[in-house]
């Protein structure tokens, strides 16, 4: 899974742009964290599971992990 391309297309559906999801999670996380920052990260693939759960919150969904169905 490529958390670039899934976080993208979450801002698609929630018609933000990177600088709204920033604004939206500094807000709530008390941080100044920049578009920049953020863009480095999900290209260089060095973002942090704590990250990635803060954006999701920030957009409003949940992060699951379930096991696999394996047959």
């Amino acid at each position: 899974m490529d958390i670039k391309k899934e976080i993208k297309v979450l801002l698609v559906r929630e018609n933000l742009s990177m600088r709204k999801l920033i604004d939206l999670m500094n807000e709530k996380n008390n941080t100044s964290d920049t578009v920049q920052n953020l863009s480095k990260k999900l290209t260089r693939g060095t973002i942090r599971f704590n990250e990635v759960e803060q954006i999701v919150d920030a957009l409003g969904y949940n992060l699951e992990i379930k096991k696999k169905d394996i047959m």
